[in-house]
């Protein structure tokens, strides 16, 4: 008669999220973190942003489109099997680039009588006319 017997292993994490402690990407680049784990399969993995877990996050790569500045911040990944969980190192994630910002908006209405009006919205609100 033969006997079988089945070793567990814990997930053990090999290669943490974005293989280095810091990553960056600018506005609107899209940004793939991937984590590779060991041990007894299958795994189940929850992505997480501050310490909260991120809704849907549960493969092991974990992708952002069009990243913005909200989405910098501090990523981990908790990769669990039948055996136990850990927690991967923190990855710091940087947004660089600074979002549009309209300087002016300029608007030319025509007035039968006098010609034509001009007014000037600018970045502190004031409205100036001619």
């Amino acid at each position: 008669m033969k006997t079988i017997v089945q070793l567990l292993l814990a997930a053990l994490i090999f290669a943490a999220p974005l293989r280095a402690a810091t990553g960056s990407a600018q506005i609107g680049q899209s940004v793939t973190i991937t984590v590779v784990a060991d041990g007894s399969q299958p795994f189940t993995y929850q992505w997480k942003k501050a310490g909260q877990d991120i809704a849907g996050a549960t493969a092991a790569a974990f992708s952002l489109q069009s990243v913005q500045l909200a989405d910098a911040g501090v990523y981990t990944v908790q990769v669990s099997n039948s055996a136990g969980s850990i927690l991967s190192d923190p990855a710091t994630l940087t947004i660089t680039g600074t979002p549009p910002t309209i300087r002016s908006l300029q608007f030319t209405i025509s007035v039968p009588s006098a010609g034509a009006l001009t007014l000037t919205l600018s970045p502190n609100k004031t409205i100036g006319g001619k």
